[in-house]
């Protein structure tokens, strides 16, 4: 029964969003949904962390856990709280990656906490809503992507590298800091490259700024 339910979710997901779907999922999920459930019944609570990213980064595979949450209460008259709708919804970034749970949860920090070090930096709060923020955010999920996978863009172009943070000699700083920080956390290194494309993000998202 739990496979069949994971199958409808999963049939689900393919129609709302647009990645391939590595086909690892038909057991994650229904492995997922097997644990979850039996945690349930058990009285045990679970709290994802990740919650309000999750919902912010990946507004179509939450839908998905949503949807998953709302099945699964039809099929089993089991209600799982809301925090597993973002659980579910990381199966599913998972499989759209194709990387392990844990560098996905890792991905999902990575984003939450670059876009904190660039706000203290420029000390304004990021319109959510704004094109440009959702830009910015989609460039972060390649880029942490990359850095866990080991595929960072090379040092091949030093003179764009020279050009931008001469321009935009604030906003290159700031992302030397994320560099650090990704260094510090996560013992990978930025290349220059990847901190000149990350610079010209963060001065379009900056309120006013129209270049």
């Amino acid at each position: 029964n739990h496979l069949a339910v994971s199958v409808d979710i999963i049939e689900y997901a393919k129609q709302v969003m647009p990645k391939r779907i590595s086909q690892t999922i038909y057991l994650s999920l229904t492995d997922h949904i097997n644990f979850a459930l039996e945690r349930s019944k058990e009285g045990m609570l679970f709290q994802n962390s990740l919650l309000n990213e999750v919902k912010s980064f990946y507004p179509s595979e939450y839908l998905v856990g949503e949807y998953a949450l709302a099945l699964i209460r039809r099929e089993t008259g089991i209600e799982l709280p809301i925090d597993e709708a973002a659980s579910i919804a990381l199966h599913f970034v998972n499989a759209e990656y194709n990387v392990g749970m844990n560098d996905t949860m890792n991905i999902t920090s990575l984003i939450k906490d670059t876009i904190q070090i660039v706000e203290d930096a420029l000390q304004i709060k990021l319109d959510d809503m704004g094109l440009y923020y959702s830009r910015f955010v989609t460039h972060l999920k390649f880029l942490s992507q990359r850095v866990f996978t080991g595929q960072l863009l090379d040092n091949q172009d030093q003179e764009l590298v020279e050009m931008i943070s001469r321009l935009y000699p604030h906003e290159y700083e700031i992302s030397k800091l994320v560099g650090n920080y990704i260094k510090e956390k996560y013992d990978r290194e930025v290349t220059n490259e990847e901190l000149v494309y990350l610079t010209v993000h963060i001065r379009r998202i900056q309120p006013g700024i129209t270049e």
